[in-house]
């Protein structure tokens, strides 16, 4: 039964590593603008692991986002933001694409729910972030 056991984790080993190493290729791809190789593999990597769909969902969005494909980042952010609502590090994403989508009001509140998520964030990204939210506000009144 112990043998079994083991041979068992040995077995997952390349599924393991092909899980912890898939996002470091997804950004490689993106950095050597291959785009299209690197959604390929997000929505790969989003089938094969379903029990992970928020991180999944997050990762593929930032892929679109960082193609230029505002749209399909929005969706996808937006579902892992629905899936995982405490997740600050998805709202801060969202907020990223909306901001760059010129849609102030959602990427301001998106921004904010990051910030209060955030207890231990350091007092330099804090006011970073107070920057960056008060910079928002001021393009949306004009």
């Amino acid at each position: 039964m112990a043998t079994e056991s083991v041979f068992d984790r040995i077995r997952q080993v390349p599924d393991l590593l092909d899980f912890a190493l898939q996002p470091l290729l997804r950004l490689a791809l993106c950095r050597l603008h291959m785009y299209g190789l690197a959604i390929k593999l997000s929505e790969r990597a989003l089938r094969r692991w379903p029990q992970y769909r928020a991180f999944q969902l997050a990762e593929l969005g930032t892929t679109y986002s960082a193609a230029g494909d505002l749209e399909h980042a929005l969706e996808c952010l937006k579902e892992a933001c629905e899936l995982e609502p405490a997740n600050a590090s998805y709202h801060l994403w969202l907020s990223c694409v909306y901001e760059d989508h010129v849609r102030l009001a959602p990427a301001i509140d998106h921004c904010e729910r990051f910030v209060s998520m955030s207890p231990d964030l350091p007092e330099s990204n804090r006011t970073e972030m107070g920057v960056r939210i008060e910079r928002m506000r001021k393009r949306l009144e004009v």
